[in-house]
């Protein structure tokens, strides 16, 4: 079971709306200057900016190199700013079934610490499908996607939270034995490498991974997309992620190993989706999955847009096992400031299932201590301790106190 429900798609833009964005646009380099840092949070598994909105207006945005352009959440910021829309566009969701509204945007101003972008054309959904901050824990208005940093080697320290833009004509690799370097493929800006993925303990396959900082999981397998990609045992029937159609059902397991350049990580969480009904190659490689920040958060990567390059550096992260939920729970915020934690699901036969927890239960009380005073992350980490420790639950039902206590249990 995952430790979180994941955001992985965002949307399948089948129109080319942002020719308009041809000329020079995404954040600029200032004058004498080679590189800018941008600082971030990490929420959940999701990296957070703060963003000046037009100069006025301070607002959090995701930073998703799997998102080809940058899109605005809420429309309420453009209407209170009275920013006029551009183009009206009927635009397909990820999963190709759900149609969505949405407007062109021009000439916002973005600052996002030392980086700045003075004319920019954005997307603007006329409604939140995405409702970033019940997985986050915190408010979200946004995207950042790769037409604002394309232009740049983008360098992601996950250990200093700072992500660096650095000029790419001045740019120089850096000097360390721990760095490996990896040519990658970029389409449509968004960058792809190539992995070898381990499903049993001697059957492999090589796998075409999109790199994506917008999904918080560590590893997605699509098994459609290869004839020699199948579910392995030992996995879960579970919800591994939120479309734009709602819950997407598939299965989470532990994989033995995947390489990845030189690196080779153990006992990883990997979830599988059969995407039959979906074809991604009007606006993608030929992808199987996708890599999230459940494992890129145990690197520092540099990513080179204009030479098509990785360079990866392990971090103190790199060895550390993989955790996962051992109750059955998934859990998402509401309410004012996100301080209200309600569950989501509960996977059948888990035993937070058997103990009588149910989807629509909000969680007031972990193990005596009041969530008001806890993060999602925090929650979610007492659910992934060790197998056999005791968890007890205060729950509100319809108005209704309860309470729940259960064993936590390895899953997978």
């Amino acid at each position: 079971m995952k430790k979180e429900l994941s955001l992985i798609f965002t949307l399948s833009l089948i129109l080319s709306i942002f020719n308009v964005n041809a000329q020079l646009s995404g954040f600029e380099m200032p004058k004498g200057r080679s590189s800018i840092d941008i600082p971030f949070e990490y929420n959940n598994h999701f990296i957070t900016i703060n963003v000046y909105f037009n100069g006025a207006l301070p607002l959090r945005f995701i930073f998703d190199t799997g998102a080809e352009h940058t899109i605005l959440t809420e429309r309420t910021v453009t209407d209170m700013l009275a920013i006029p829309y551009g183009r009206k566009f009927q635009v397909m969701g990820a999963d190709l079934k759900t149609e969505l509204t949405a407007y062109l945007v021009k000439n916002i101003r973005l600052n996002a610490g030392e980086a700045v972008a003075r004319s920019q054309n954005i997307l603007v959904l006329e409604e939140d499908y995405f409702h970033f901050e019940e997985f986050t824990g915190t408010e979200i208005h946004g995207i950042l996607g790769a037409d604002l940093f394309r232009r740049f080697v983008v360098k992601i320290n996950y250990r200093s939270q700072v992500i660096t833009l650095y000029d790419s004509q001045r740019f120089r690799p850096p000097k360390s034995k721990k760095i490996q370097q990896s040519a990658i493929e970029v389409y449509k800006n968004k960058p792809y490498l190539k992995t070898l993925v381990h499903f049993q303990q001697n059957d492999s396959v090589n796998c075409m991974l999109l790199l994506d900082t917008g999904a918080s999981l560590p590893l997605l397998i699509n098994t459609d997309s290869h004839p020699e990609l199948a579910v392995p045992e030992g996995v879960v029937r579970a919800n591994i992620g939120a479309g734009l159609g709602g819950s997407m059902e598939g299965y989470t397991g532990r994989i033995p190993k995947i390489q990845i350049l030189e690196n080779q990580l153990n006992g990883v969480i990997a979830n599988f989706q059969d995407d039959s009904l979906i074809d991604y190659s009007k606006e993608t490689v030929h992808r199987n999955g996708i890599l999230g920040n459940g494992i890129l958060d145990r690197f520092t990567i540099y990513i080179h847009y204009n030479k098509a390059l990785l360079y990866l550096k392990p971090n103190r992260k790199f060895k550390r096992k993989f955790l996962y939920d051992k109750s059955g729970i998934t859990l998402i915020t509401a309410g004012a400031n996100n301080s209200t934690f309600v569950i989501l699901s509960v996977l059948p036969n888990s035993p937070a299932y058997r103990a009588g927890c149910r989807k629509g239960d909000v969680v007031k009380f972990v193990n005596g201590i009041p969530c008001s005073l806890m993060t999602l992350n925090a929650i979610n980490r007492k659910l992934q301790s060790k197998a056999g420790k005791r968890v007890r639950l205060k729950l509100i039902r319809k108005g209704k106190k309860l309470k729940k206590e259960f064993i936590l249990e390895n899953l997978l």
